[in-house]
């Protein structure tokens, strides 16, 4: 992959995000570890989408275009939206509900499901 093209930026990104969750994973608050695990795979859905040539403008919109795009063909399975969809929905809890208790296992499952998310993405790229 081409170093300064957008797929290669945005799996730079997804990277970093999963880096920076693996460190809040030691000591950081359930919220930020949740916040890092949805843009690290929010970065990789976006690096799929630029590979096929598509842009999202909105959150809401690379769940449209995954199941779209993807799924409809083949190319990535219901679950691994149905899993993103879920990471979408904590970092909104997090973010937005203000009752809403984000604790250490809604981080350990968010950051599995970014691990996993990630992964499949890369893999599907290349």
């Amino acid at each position: 992959m081409d170093a300064g093209t957008p797929v290669a930026d945005f799996l730079e990104r997804a990277q970093t995000a999963l880096d920076d969750m693996e460190v809040l994973l030691e000591s950081g608050s359930p919220f930020s570890i949740i916040n890092r695990a949805y843009y690290a795979a929010f970065y990789a859905a976006s690096a799929l989408l630029a590979s096929a040539g598509l842009h999202a403008r909105s959150h809401k919109a690379v769940i449209e275009l995954l199941h779209r795009e993807f799924v409809a063909r083949g190319l990535l399975s219901r679950e691994a939206v149905r899993d993103y969809q879920r990471l979408h929905e904590l970092r909104l809890a997090g973010d937005y509900a203000p009752f809403e208790r984000l604790n250490a296992d809604r981080a350990q499952e968010a950051s599995s499901i970014a691990r996993q998310f990630v992964a499949l993405v890369m893999s599907t790229i290349e």
